[in-house]
């Protein structure tokens, strides 16, 4: 499956949630070379082994779970390698789900944006925030869902 067929609505980002700004190159870098980790050249229809058999364990042990309309939450999504794998398995079964993705790196997160951008189905959240003070913490995964 390519990548643009993951996209629901092709060129359009229809995603909501967080959106990367004022990234440095260096988190553009890092965000890219993780991706690289998981997929040959980057490419989404290609995964490297290990991602591939790690994450297919992942989606059979997840698959009897899921039904159309599920609300399924990708607590670290990273650059959303996992994420991919699992909507290209719902997308050939033809089922909708409402996806979450969550992770506090943004350099990795910001990949995932760029990837899964255009699908109306996900939903990114950043799980760490600052205070009023600077200081940084992690997010309830309540406050997160917001009631989903």
């Amino acid at each position: 499956m390519r990548i643009d067929n993951l996209s629901t609505t092709m060129g359009t980002a229809v995603a909501t949630g967080w959106e990367p700004e004022k990234l440095s190159d260096a988190d553009v870098v890092d965000g890219e070379a993780y991706h690289r980790a998981l997929y040959h050249n980057g490419n989404t229809n290609e995964p490297v082994n290990w991602h591939k058999n790690s994450v297919g364990k992942l989606i059979e042990t997840a698959m009897p779970h899921i039904v159309d309309g599920s609300l399924v939450v990708d607590y670290g999504s990273g650059t959303g390698g996992s994420a991919i794998e699992l909507l290209k398995s719902l997308d050939e079964r033809g089922m909708k789900i409402e996806l979450v993705l969550i992770d506090p790196l943004v350099s990795w997160f910001s990949k995932a944006r760029e990837l899964l951008g255009g699908r109306d189905d996900v939903h990114f959240e950043l799980s760490i925030e600052n205070d009023s003070s600077g200081r940084t913490s992690f997010r309830r995964l309540e406050d997160i869902l917001d009631g989903r």
